[in-house]
Protein backbone atom coordinates (compact mmCIF):
# COMPACT_ATOMS: atom_id res chain seq x y z
CA UNK A 1 0.00 0.00 0.00
CA UNK A 2 1.65 3.61 -1.23
CA UNK A 3 1.76 5.89 1.81
CA UNK A 4 4.18 8.50 0.40
CA UNK A 5 3.32 12.05 1.04
CA UNK A 6 2.04 14.60 -1.62
CA UNK A 7 3.06 17.19 0.87
CA UNK A 8 6.43 17.42 -1.12
CA UNK A 9 4.33 18.61 -4.42
CA UNK A 10 4.63 22.10 -2.55
CA UNK A 11 4.65 22.10 0.13
CA UNK A 12 -28.23 5.37 -0.17
CA UNK A 13 -30.20 5.62 -2.82
CA UNK A 14 -29.59 2.39 -5.08
CA UNK A 15 -32.15 3.89 -7.71
CA UNK A 16 -30.41 4.23 -10.78
CA UNK A 17 -30.11 2.86 -14.40
CA UNK A 18 -29.21 -0.37 -14.28
CA UNK A 19 -26.26 -2.07 -16.47
CA UNK A 20 -24.81 -5.09 -16.05
CA UNK A 21 -25.08 -7.52 -12.66
CA UNK A 22 -22.68 -7.07 -10.10
CA UNK A 23 -22.70 -5.82 -6.70
CA UNK A 24 -24.62 -2.88 -4.90
CA UNK A 25 -5.86 21.68 -18.42
CA UNK A 26 -4.21 21.44 -20.75
CA UNK A 27 -1.26 23.72 -20.84
CA UNK A 28 -2.35 27.09 -19.19
CA UNK A 29 -0.97 30.24 -21.14
CA UNK A 30 -0.20 33.29 -18.73
CA UNK A 31 -1.95 36.47 -19.21
CA UNK A 32 -1.10 39.79 -18.78
CA UNK A 33 -1.71 40.83 -14.85
CA UNK A 34 -3.20 43.88 -13.22
CA UNK A 35 -1.03 43.81 -10.29
CA UNK A 36 2.10 46.13 -11.48
CA UNK A 37 5.05 47.72 -9.79
CA UNK A 38 5.38 51.20 -9.18
CA UNK A 39 8.29 53.11 -8.54
CA UNK A 40 6.44 55.21 -5.89
CA UNK A 41 6.47 52.37 -3.83
CA UNK A 42 10.50 53.61 -2.91
CA UNK A 43 8.97 56.55 -1.58
CA UNK A 44 7.25 54.58 1.12
CA UNK A 45 4.34 57.19 1.31
CA UNK A 46 1.95 55.04 -1.19
CA UNK A 47 0.78 51.04 -1.60
CA UNK A 48 1.38 49.72 -5.17
CA UNK A 49 -0.31 45.98 -4.22
CA UNK A 50 -3.65 45.39 -3.67
CA UNK A 51 -4.06 45.93 -0.02
CA UNK A 52 -5.06 49.24 1.80
CA UNK A 53 -2.40 49.56 4.12
CA UNK A 54 1.12 51.34 3.73
CA UNK A 55 4.06 49.88 3.10
CA UNK A 56 5.67 51.28 6.23
CA UNK A 57 5.29 48.32 9.04
CA UNK A 58 4.01 45.64 6.99
CA UNK A 59 5.06 42.86 8.16
CA UNK A 60 5.80 39.10 6.00
CA UNK A 61 3.71 35.90 6.61
CA UNK A 62 6.43 34.91 9.48
CA UNK A 63 5.57 38.40 11.23
CA UNK A 64 9.09 39.43 10.23
CA UNK A 65 9.36 43.31 9.07
CA UNK A 66 9.47 43.77 5.12
CA UNK A 67 11.72 45.98 3.85
CA UNK A 68 9.53 48.67 2.04
CA UNK A 69 12.17 48.94 -0.92
CA UNK A 70 10.89 45.23 -1.82
CA UNK A 71 7.71 47.09 -2.88
CA UNK A 72 9.59 48.45 -5.84
CA UNK A 73 10.87 45.51 -6.94
CA UNK A 74 9.83 42.51 -9.01
CA UNK A 75 12.31 40.20 -9.16
CA UNK A 76 10.56 37.44 -11.02
CA UNK A 77 8.82 39.82 -13.39
CA UNK A 78 5.32 38.24 -12.47
CA UNK A 79 3.97 41.41 -11.44
CA UNK A 80 3.79 41.20 -7.45
CA UNK A 81 6.38 43.15 -5.97
CA UNK A 82 8.70 41.21 -3.90
CA UNK A 83 7.58 42.64 -1.04
CA UNK A 84 3.73 41.84 -1.97
CA UNK A 85 5.42 38.62 -2.09
CA UNK A 86 6.98 37.88 0.95
CA UNK A 87 3.24 38.81 2.27
CA UNK A 88 1.46 36.26 0.89
CA UNK A 89 3.97 33.83 1.70
CA UNK A 90 5.04 33.52 -1.95
CA UNK A 91 8.49 33.22 -3.60
CA UNK A 92 9.94 36.61 -4.90
CA UNK A 93 12.57 34.75 -6.93
CA UNK A 94 9.48 32.33 -8.51
CA UNK A 95 7.14 33.59 -10.74
CA UNK A 96 4.80 30.49 -10.51
CA UNK A 97 5.62 29.58 -6.49
CA UNK A 98 2.98 26.63 -6.34
CA UNK A 99 4.28 25.33 -9.85
CA UNK A 100 0.14 24.89 -10.95
CA UNK A 101 0.65 27.06 -14.16
CA UNK A 102 -0.65 30.08 -13.35
CA UNK A 103 1.79 32.75 -12.37
CA UNK A 104 1.44 34.61 -8.71
CA UNK A 105 0.18 37.50 -10.51
CA UNK A 106 -2.47 35.92 -11.97
CA UNK A 107 -3.60 34.08 -8.45
CA UNK A 108 -3.23 37.48 -6.55
CA UNK A 109 -5.62 38.91 -9.28
CA UNK A 110 -8.01 35.99 -9.32
CA UNK A 111 -8.11 35.78 -5.76
CA UNK A 112 -6.68 32.42 -5.04
CA UNK A 113 -3.68 31.15 -3.26
CA UNK A 114 -0.61 30.61 -5.56
CA UNK A 115 1.01 29.06 -2.62
CA UNK A 116 -1.46 26.33 -2.77
CA UNK A 117 -1.16 23.74 -5.51
CA UNK A 118 -4.96 22.79 -5.27
CA UNK A 119 -5.87 26.64 -5.22
CA UNK A 120 -5.99 27.56 -9.00
CA UNK A 121 -8.56 30.09 -11.07
CA UNK A 122 -11.33 28.35 -12.81
CA UNK A 123 -10.38 29.74 -16.62
CA UNK A 124 -12.82 27.82 -18.86
CA UNK A 125 -11.02 24.56 -19.39
CA UNK A 126 -7.81 25.42 -18.09
CA UNK A 127 -6.68 23.00 -15.50
CA UNK A 128 -4.26 22.45 -13.08
CA UNK A 129 -1.80 19.55 -14.54
CA UNK A 130 0.45 17.93 -11.95
CA UNK A 131 0.46 15.09 -14.13
CA UNK A 132 4.32 14.61 -13.96
CA UNK A 133 3.98 14.40 -10.27
CA UNK A 134 1.20 11.95 -10.38
CA UNK A 135 3.26 9.33 -12.50
CA UNK A 136 5.95 9.53 -10.05
CA UNK A 137 3.67 9.32 -6.97
CA UNK A 138 2.11 6.32 -9.03
CA UNK A 139 5.34 4.63 -10.53
CA UNK A 140 5.32 0.77 -9.86
CA UNK A 141 2.02 0.67 -8.29
CA UNK A 142 -0.72 -1.85 -8.48
CA UNK A 143 -4.37 0.20 -10.45
CA UNK A 144 -7.66 -0.61 -9.85
CA UNK A 145 -10.42 0.23 -8.04
CA UNK A 146 -10.17 -1.58 -4.99
CA UNK A 147 -9.88 0.04 -1.37
CA UNK A 148 -5.90 1.68 -2.11
CA UNK A 149 -5.44 1.02 -5.44
CA UNK A 150 -4.00 3.55 -7.37
CA UNK A 151 -6.79 4.69 -9.66
CA UNK A 152 -6.14 4.01 -13.02
CA UNK A 153 -4.03 5.99 -15.70
CA UNK A 154 -7.40 6.91 -17.83
CA UNK A 155 -7.83 10.12 -20.29
CA UNK A 156 -10.42 11.91 -21.40
CA UNK A 157 -11.65 14.63 -23.15
CA UNK A 158 -13.09 18.08 -21.44
CA UNK A 159 -15.93 19.71 -23.28
CA UNK A 160 -13.76 22.13 -25.07
CA UNK A 161 -11.61 19.27 -26.39
CA UNK A 162 -8.36 19.00 -24.15
CA UNK A 163 -6.97 15.92 -22.58
CA UNK A 164 -7.78 15.57 -19.03
CA UNK A 165 -6.13 12.72 -16.89
CA UNK A 166 -7.10 10.46 -13.88
CA UNK A 167 -3.42 11.17 -12.86
CA UNK A 168 -3.40 14.91 -13.33
CA UNK A 169 -3.88 16.55 -9.75
CA UNK A 170 -2.00 14.42 -7.44
CA UNK A 171 -2.50 16.57 -4.02
CA UNK A 172 -6.49 17.25 -4.44
CA UNK A 173 -9.11 14.84 -3.71
CA UNK A 174 -10.75 13.89 -6.91
CA UNK A 175 -14.54 12.05 -7.63
CA UNK A 176 -15.03 10.46 -10.47
CA UNK A 177 -18.34 10.64 -12.32
CA UNK A 178 -19.31 7.73 -14.36
CA UNK A 179 -22.40 9.07 -16.10
CA UNK A 180 -24.60 8.96 -19.08
CA UNK A 181 -26.27 11.77 -21.41
CA UNK A 182 -29.02 9.32 -21.29
CA UNK A 183 -29.49 9.22 -17.73
CA UNK A 184 -32.14 10.74 -15.79
CA UNK A 185 -30.51 10.42 -12.43
CA UNK A 186 -27.30 11.52 -14.19
CA UNK A 187 -29.44 14.66 -14.96
CA UNK A 188 -31.14 15.09 -11.87
CA UNK A 189 -27.65 14.81 -9.82
CA UNK A 190 -25.69 17.15 -12.26
CA UNK A 191 -26.42 20.48 -10.49
CA UNK A 192 -26.20 19.29 -6.95
CA UNK A 193 -22.65 17.47 -8.26
CA UNK A 194 -21.67 21.37 -9.30
CA UNK A 195 -22.49 23.17 -6.54
CA UNK A 196 -20.33 20.47 -3.89
CA UNK A 197 -17.53 21.63 -6.76
CA UNK A 198 -17.86 25.00 -5.76
CA UNK A 199 -17.99 24.36 -2.21
CA UNK A 200 -14.98 22.63 -1.76
CA UNK A 201 -12.53 23.06 -4.21
CA UNK A 202 -10.81 25.84 -2.51
CA UNK A 203 -9.16 23.67 -1.10
CA UNK A 204 -8.26 20.71 -3.28
CA UNK A 205 -11.51 18.97 -5.04
CA UNK A 206 -11.65 18.41 -8.78
CA UNK A 207 -15.10 16.68 -10.00
CA UNK A 208 -14.56 14.99 -13.21
CA UNK A 209 -17.57 13.21 -14.98
CA UNK A 210 -17.14 11.08 -17.89
CA UNK A 211 -19.89 10.74 -19.72
CA UNK A 212 -20.20 7.25 -21.39
CA UNK A 213 -20.61 6.72 -24.97
CA UNK A 214 -20.87 10.20 -25.74
CA UNK A 215 -19.36 13.09 -27.77
CA UNK A 216 -17.60 16.15 -27.70
CA UNK A 217 -20.67 18.19 -28.55
CA UNK A 218 -22.46 16.21 -25.82
CA UNK A 219 -19.67 16.88 -22.95
CA UNK A 220 -20.41 20.64 -24.32
CA UNK A 221 -23.89 20.52 -23.89
CA UNK A 222 -24.01 18.96 -20.97
CA UNK A 223 -21.60 21.43 -19.69
CA UNK A 224 -23.41 24.52 -20.78
CA UNK A 225 -26.84 23.17 -19.73
CA UNK A 226 -26.11 22.18 -15.84
CA UNK A 227 -23.65 25.67 -15.63
CA UNK A 228 -20.75 23.47 -15.58
CA UNK A 229 -17.21 24.79 -14.43
CA UNK A 230 -15.48 21.26 -13.55
CA UNK A 231 -14.50 18.97 -15.94
CA UNK A 232 -16.61 17.41 -18.03
CA UNK A 233 -15.41 15.01 -20.40
CA UNK A 234 -16.76 12.39 -23.00
CA UNK A 235 -15.69 8.91 -23.43
CA UNK A 236 -15.91 7.36 -26.44
CA UNK A 237 -14.82 3.85 -25.60
CA UNK A 238 -16.29 3.99 -22.37
CA UNK A 239 -13.17 3.09 -20.82
CA UNK A 240 -14.25 4.32 -17.04
CA UNK A 241 -16.48 1.74 -17.09
CA UNK A 242 -14.83 -0.82 -18.44
CA UNK A 243 -11.95 0.00 -15.58
CA UNK A 244 -14.96 -0.18 -12.78
CA UNK A 245 -15.14 -3.83 -14.18
CA UNK A 246 -17.96 -5.78 -12.19
CA UNK A 247 -18.59 -3.71 -10.07
CA UNK A 248 -20.38 -0.78 -11.71
CA UNK A 249 -23.87 -1.92 -12.20
CA UNK A 250 -25.40 1.67 -12.76
CA UNK A 251 -25.43 5.08 -13.64
CA UNK A 252 -24.05 7.51 -12.05
CA UNK A 253 -21.45 5.92 -9.75
CA UNK A 254 -18.70 7.46 -8.34
CA UNK A 255 -15.00 6.76 -7.70
CA UNK A 256 -13.60 8.60 -4.76
CA UNK A 257 -9.65 9.11 -4.89
CA UNK A 258 -7.51 10.69 -2.12
CA UNK A 259 -4.24 13.01 -2.73
CA UNK A 260 -2.21 10.35 -3.19
CA UNK A 261 -4.30 8.68 -5.99
CA UNK A 262 -5.27 6.30 -4.02
CA UNK A 263 -8.94 5.11 -4.24
CA UNK A 264 -11.02 5.31 -1.18
CA UNK A 265 -14.68 4.36 -2.25
CA UNK A 266 -16.51 3.62 -4.85
CA UNK A 267 -20.27 4.59 -4.77
CA UNK A 268 -22.22 2.22 -7.19
CA UNK A 269 -25.81 4.65 -7.74
CA UNK A 270 -26.94 8.13 -6.97
CA UNK A 271 -25.97 10.11 -3.82
CA UNK A 272 -26.53 13.20 -2.45
CA UNK A 273 -24.56 16.57 -1.41
CA UNK A 274 -24.39 14.69 2.30
CA UNK A 275 -21.98 12.08 0.48
CA UNK A 276 -19.89 14.87 -1.07
CA UNK A 277 -19.56 16.78 2.22
CA UNK A 278 -18.99 14.06 4.69
CA UNK A 279 -16.17 12.45 2.80
CA UNK A 280 -14.27 15.07 0.84
CA UNK A 281 -13.36 17.58 3.55
CA UNK A 282 -12.24 13.92 5.63
CA UNK A 283 -9.99 13.32 2.78
CA UNK A 284 -8.51 17.08 2.77
CA UNK A 285 -7.81 17.08 6.15
CA UNK A 286 -6.20 13.82 6.07
CA UNK A 287 -3.76 15.23 3.46
CA UNK A 288 -2.69 18.15 5.56
CA UNK A 289 -2.36 16.42 8.35
CA UNK A 290 0.52 14.54 6.15
CA UNK A 291 -1.34 10.81 7.28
Amino acid sequence: MMRTSVMSLSLSLLAGCFLLGGDTGTTHDSATTVDTVDSSADSGDTDTDTDTDTETGETGETGEPIDTALFGLDTDGDGVSDGKELQLGLDPEDSDTDDDGWTDGEEVTAGTDGAAPWSWPLEGCAWADFREQGEALAADEETGVDDYDVVPDLTFVDQCGNEVTTWQFPGHVVVLDLAATWCGPCQDSALMLQDRFLAHRARGFVLLTALQGATQEEAAAWASTYSSTHPVTFDADSVFYDALDERSTTYPSYVLVDAELQVRKVRIGPTDAAWFDLYVPGLQDERDAGL
